[in-house]
């Protein structure tokens, strides 16, 4: 018990350390030479994994993602209906535009439709109807009072322009 107490812990550290060392080599010199001796067994006798453990089931494995993320190979939309994108409203046939092409609007197609005619929500790149000064002056004129316009006449002086009234 004496020596223990002339040590330092730094001495005491240095042992622990010492002897982590060798007890790892150790242990893994037996590990090598422990499994040689399964591997041989395993395969003489044809031991699977589930003969050994079997409750175990395989891990997933996951790619560039974390643990909570989804197993590679799956996919998160599966299962879920999309939206339709294409509707006939004869009968009220609808497609969401993915996968094959279903028979009721390849039969528009043949008979000179296109798929952008049964488009539910079509884009409206311009007016239905062109807006002329006949179609808005009435709405202006019921809306804004008159008012008297000013006439101005610009001078332009120093590079100013000035506004005069006439």
């Amino acid at each position: 018990m004496d020596e223990l107490n002339e040590q330092t812990i730094e001495q005491l550290l240095e042992q622990q350390a010492l002897l982590a060392s060798k007890i790892e080599a150790i242990r893994t010199a037996k590990k090598t030479e422990i499994l040689d001796i399964v591997k041989k067994y395993v395969s003489q006798y044809n031991i699977e994994i589930k003969d050994v453990y079997p409750n175990w089931k395989p891990e997933i494995v996951y790619r560039d993602s974390e643990p909570d993320d989804e197993p590679h190979g799956t996919n998160s939309l599966k299962g879920t209906k999309a939206p339709a994108k294409y509707r006939d409203e004869e009968n009220g046939n609808e497609w969401s535009g993915r996968g094959l092409m279903p028979n009721w609007m390849k039969k528009r197609i043949e008979e000179g439709k296109t798929k952008e005619d049964y488009l539910i929500d079509k884009p409206v790149d311009e007016p239905v109807e062109p807006v002329t000064e006949e179609v808005v002056e009435p709405i202006i004129d019921t809306v804004v009072e008159p008012v008297e316009e000013e006439q101005h006449e610009y001078d332009v002086t120093n590079g100013k322009k000035v506004k005069r009234a006439r």
